[in-house]
């Protein structure tokens, strides 16, 4: 009896036993977890040296990647406690991610992604992670990467913004805005006929272009044809791409005019038919003489509905004296002046070619005429800078503003200007006729470049003391062209012009013959305020740690730039403040060979501990100290003049950053469940 009872005692217990255990979660195997890089170069072996083959490694030029790997042994539940870890081998920084979570891939076991990973500039060893009661780590990956910058996705309005179209499509045709994006870029500018604008927004990689907003600050298209360059800029990358196009602004105006010498029969290879809206330069020895190609957009129904809004358009060489009159409803040629060089008279057919018209065009309904024509013209003799107007009369006796195409001529005997760059470092600028030239770090020397013919030449610029012919000197290699260079200094702020004659002869051999038919004449704006350019550093920067605040090979934290139309005398009176602490920069003292600072005889500087204690013991040590703590780190200059020894010094400019030390990018909550072991005694 007491056998069966104690039978069915443990018969009872074992049924509870079961019924527990069945409560809990089944048990999965005890397999060791496993991580494997599927998208990313991997060693073969486990070791920590940099890549085995250098050539397998990806060349990433785009941020974010996505990175997937393959995982074993590892719950479901347990993938959030996957994370990796970034090492840029060249600037020797670890970044560790745990807040940017992978997920797995839809209707795979053992594959799981990190989208949105962010490389830095050089050789990067990505290594996933998995923090478990063994910690496991993958193989490494390895990708370099290069911020290039592209510009993509360009639209004029809703339309794309393809390569010699009429934009926009349709109305409205005013305030029409210019989108793209600029992946990597820190910067987006726009050179528009010459003129050179910012992005009006610049924001996330997408940037915005207003247009004709009669803002001096935003662009300014011309009715017909345009030119428009886009740069895209970072610190060590520069890309830019150019689109030709018509802009329509509803009325009318002339478009796709072309330019050809006009030389005789017998010259061979014919003259290269150029486009107008690249402002060319056309040569000859033998002629003066241009052919001029157009068409004239007539818009319909904006005066008088079903009728031609223009009822002629007037066509002129400026400066040669030649002009004529088309009138749309006869589609005839009349009010003919002037004469082609050589002897032609205005009678003869080589003077004005014959015009034809287009059947009425409908285009997204916008009624118009396109007539096209092409006409002989005499140059202006009297001038390398040649211009073609085209205006238009409506039929309210309204001229439009007129078309303006311009080009060059130069005769290759004689001593001509080629172009003229500011010279940054070895880097040119060229600058451009049409538009305004910002100079805006003194001094500038300016590079002007001529043909083989001028042996000097001439720069006048209102108030500047150092007016006067300067010879010109071969350019070294192949080039055929001559060089002269000029320092601009002390001159008044605002905009100047700046012209400059070619010459036959030099200072040292008189005497100098000005050739004035080949002066330019540039537009030249200039701020020669003082100001500093910080290199390393851009309002919003975020970092996890101050080692993150890098100048190359210089100990972080580090602050690298430049003081630029400061006078030397003042940089010892520059100061830089982090989070209202003043960080001395030099030592103050008066004795020229005990004198020291962070900031070189050009303006340049390179802040860090190691910097700052060669010039004051410990300022190093207390400037380190300020990046410690995370938050905000408000970092002003201020830089300072003082004309008169006996006089305060005056402040001049303050430049102010905001950069910011997170230890983590984002907070992070973990939640950790352990289940108690569950003991059942007799």
């Amino acid at each position: 009896m007491k056998t069966k009872q104690r039978r069915n005692k443990w018969i009872s217990l074992s049924l509870m036993i079961t019924m527990l255990l069945a409560l809990l979660p089944p048990m999965t195997a005890s397999a060791a977890p496993v991580l494997n890089i599927t998208s990313l170069y991997v060693h073969t072996i486990p070791t920590t040296d940099n890549p085995l083959v250098d050539a397998s490694i990806q060349r990433i030029t785009s941020n974010p990647l996505t990175v997937s790997v393959d995982i074993g042994g590892i719950a479901e539940e347990q993938i959030t406690d996957i994370y990796y870890e970034i090492y840029n081998v060249n600037s020797g920084l670890t970044t560790t991610n745990k807040t940017n979570r992978p997920t797995r891939v839809a209707n795979s076991t053992n594959q799981i992604l990190f989208e949105n990973v962010q490389l830095s500039e050089g050789l990067n060893r990505f290594t996933v992670k998995f923090a478990s009661t063994s910690n496991v780590d993958s193989l490494p990956g390895w990708a370099y990467f290069t911020p290039v910058s592209n510009i993509t996705n360009l639209k004029f309005n809703d339309d794309v913004f393809t390569d010699g179209a009429m934009l926009p499509s349709q109305g409205p045709f005013t305030n029409a805005t210019i989108t793209g994006s600029a992946s990597n870029a820190y910067k987006v500018d726009a050179i528009v006929n010459g003129t050179t604008f910012e992005a009006s927004n610049f924001s996330g990689g997408v940037f915005t272009f207003l247009t004709n907003t009669g803002r001096v600050s935003d662009v300014a298209l011309n009715p017909g044809d345009n030119l428009m360059q886009f740069i895209a800029k970072n610190p060590t990358n520069y890309y830019t791409t150019s689109r030709t196009f018509k802009y329509d602004n509803g009325l009318g105006f002339a478009y796709n005019g072309t330019i050809q010498m006009l030389e005789d029969s017998s010259v061979t290879p014919a003259p290269p038919v150029s486009k107008l809206v690249t402002v060319p330069t056309l040569t000859s020895e033998t002629s003066k003489n241009i052919i001029f190609t157009t068409d004239i957009k007539n818009s319909i129904g904006n005066i008088t509905p079903g009728v031609a809004d223009y009822v002629y358009a007037d066509i002129k060489v400026v400066g040669s004296g030649a002009s004529f009159r088309y009138t749309f409803g006869t589609q005839k040629i009349s009010n003919i002046e002037g004469t082609l060089i050589g002897g032609s008279t205005p009678s003869t057919p080589d003077l004005i070619g014959s015009a034809t018209v287009t059947p009425i065009k409908i285009d997204s309904g916008t009624k118009y005429q396109t007539h096209h024509f092409s006409a002989s013209f005499p140059l202006n003799t009297n001038s390398t800078a040649q211009e073609i107007d085209v205006t238009l009369t409506s039929s309210l006796g309204t001229p439009t503003q007129p078309t303006r195409y311009t080009f060059n001529f130069t005769n290759p005997s004689l001593p001509y200007l080629d172009h003229v760059a500011q010279n940054l470092g070895g880097s040119p600028v060229v600058l451009t006729e049409q538009g305004s030239n910002q100079i805006n770090d003194f001094p500038a020397l300016i590079d002007i470049f001529t043909n083989a013919k001028a042996d000097s030449v001439t720069v006048n610029i209102p108030g500047f003391s150092g007016n006067g012919t300067y010879d010109t000197t071969a350019v070294a290699g192949s080039s055929t062209l001559r060089k002269a260079t000029i320092s601009l200094h002390d001159i008044p702020d605002g905009p100047i012009l700046m012209s400059i004659t070619p010459n036959e002869g030099t200072t040292a051999v008189p005497p100098v013959t000005a050739n004035a038919a080949g002066t330019k004449a540039y537009n030249l704006n200039i701020s020669s305020a003082p100001y500093v350019i910080v290199t390393n550093l851009y309002n919003g920067k975020v970092v996890t740690s101050k080692s993150q605040f890098t100048c190359g090979a210089v100990l972080a934290p580090c602050i690298q730039g430049k003081i630029v139309n400061l006078p030397p005398a003042n940089y010892n009176l520059v100061e830089l403040a982090i989070n209202d602490n003043n960080v001395p920069l030099s030592n103050n003292l008066t004795d020229p060979a005990a004198k020291k600072s962070v900031i070189d005889s050009l303006g340049n500087f390179t802040i860090s501990s190691e910097e700052l204690e060669a010039v004051n013991k410990d300022s190093g040590t207390a400037y380190s100290k300020l990046f410690d703590n995370d938050g905000k780190k408000a970092i002003r200059f201020s830089l300072y003049l003082k004309p008169d020894p006996a006089q305060p010094k005056v402040l001049v400019t303050q430049t102010n950053y905001e950069v910011f030390v997170l230890s983590d990018y984002a907070p992070l909550v973990e939640v950790w469940f352990r289940m108690s072991q569950l003991h059942l005694t007799q």
